[in-house]
């Protein structure tokens, strides 16, 4: 029985396990920051990624019994928090390095940015996957007529066969690409919450990059 439903749960038409995968990446980046950069208590983050996990694992239980959108709303919830932390994380550092003017090597400074960008790229990346037309659920039975990111797989005929859906490393490069470029690439931004989404990315992804390769040329 146990085997039947973890097999169940990995092959679900969502592939809710490559998002479990993420988010254990995520713990470990968490773990990886100095804790000066952390949101306090520096437990919490992680904690709640953890929890995160936990209820992307019960997903499958929860659905059954019809109480899919009960964990859609804690996934949001527990989702957010730690996206705000993150944003913490960030200005964090931007307040060490340019106001503290901390003291760290060059190496130190840009192998901390590194990881908090990273991190960022990986929330972003579930953020988008949970919120693109409802949800991974929500997508694959087709409850809402009209997507939030026009991928270019569905806008042009013949580019994907036929009935394809986004899958999470689509969302992850997507973060990715927004996180370099500043802008979308191939996939756009349809409706209003993609594209405040894009741009908070966009703008926090600079930030980092500029504070931290600055203070890393400052730094003699």
């Amino acid at each position: 029985m146990r085997a039947r439903w973890l097999s169940h749960w990995i092959h679900a038409r969502d592939r809710r396990w490559p998002a479990a995968l993420v988010i254990v990446v995520l713990i470990i980046l968490q773990w990886l920051t100095p804790d000066r950069l952390n949101f306090e208590p520096p437990w919490l983050l992680p904690g709640l990624e953890l929890l995160l996990l936990a209820i992307l694992v019960a997903l499958h239980r929860y659905e059954v019994r019809r109480k899919a959108q009960l964990v859609r709303t804690l996934f949001t919830a527990v989702f957010a928090m730690a996206s705000l932390a993150m944003v913490w994380s960030v200005g964090r550092l931007i307040t060490l390095l340019v106001i503290a003017g901390d003291p760290d090597s060059p190496k130190t400074v840009i192998l901390t940015g590194g990881v908090i960008w990273v991190n960022a790229i990986g929330i972003f990346g579930l953020w988008y996957w949970q919120m693109d037309g409802g949800g991974p659920a929500a997508r694959a039975e087709g409850r809402r007529p009209y997507p939030d990111f026009l991928f270019p797989q569905t806008a042009v005929q013949g580019a994907a066969p036929t009935g394809w859906r986004p899958n999470l490393i689509d969302y992850l490069y997507l973060s990715f690409t927004n996180s370099t470029a500043y802008s979308p690439t191939h996939t756009l931004p349809i409706s209003a919450l993609a594209k405040l989404s894009m741009a908070l990315q966009g703008a926090l992804s600079l930030l980092i990059i500029v504070v931290v390769v600055a203070r890393a040329i400052g730094i003699k």
